[in-house]
């Protein structure tokens, strides 16, 4: 994540004369380091980043757990440039670690998966990214990321399959 000009000014400000215990900061998620993604979903809700000291109590460290902070909230205006959808090598070492965690829990949960789940997850999470949010509207880099949601969620469920075979060969 990185703070652009105008965050960096409007939070000066909000420190100075604060208002609020903590403030959430609207993100822009940015592709290879460049391209601003506005569509295929990933127009995600202001994240909680400004916290006064004192009001912070803990952080679960569940991915993409929500912070317990005393105190009232406020949102920032100006956003931040969220740098996860870096060059494909980073996309993919993400999606190894990630997506483990997540067929972790589906396991846990005991979801069930068939063959007919990877297909199934794949079109499904295109349609969704690609069609549905208009993913297309990014040009070539809201496709790219189509498609690689797309996968990134298949490999979830290719996790989840190999979890429940390996407790059936032990």
């Amino acid at each position: 994540e990185r703070l652009t000009p105008a965050l960096i000014s409007e939070v000066q400000l909000a420190v100075t004369n604060p208002q609020y215990t903590y403030y959430r900061v609207p993100r822009v998620e940015v592709f290879n380091k460049k391209d601003y993604l506005r569509h295929g979903g990933w127009q995600s809700a202001p994240q909680v980043r400004c916290i006064k000291k004192g009001a912070f109590k803990n952080w679960p460290e569940r991915i993409h757990s929500f912070p317990e902070i005393d105190g009232e909230c406020g949102t920032l205006n100006n956003h931040m440039e969220h740098f996860s959808q870096g060059d494909l090598a980073m996309m993919v070492d993400k999606t190894c670690r990630y997506e483990d965690i997540e067929a972790t829990l589906l396991y846990n949960a005991k979801r069930n998966v068939r063959v007919g789940t990877f297909f199934r997850k794949w079109i499904a999470e295109l349609t969704r990214r690609l069609i549905l949010n208009k993913g297309f509207l990014d040009g070539t880099a809201g496709i790219i990321t189509s498609l690689y949601q797309a996968y990134s969620k298949t490999v979830t469920y290719l996790f989840l399959y190999e979890k429940y075979e390996e407790s059936t060969h032990h």
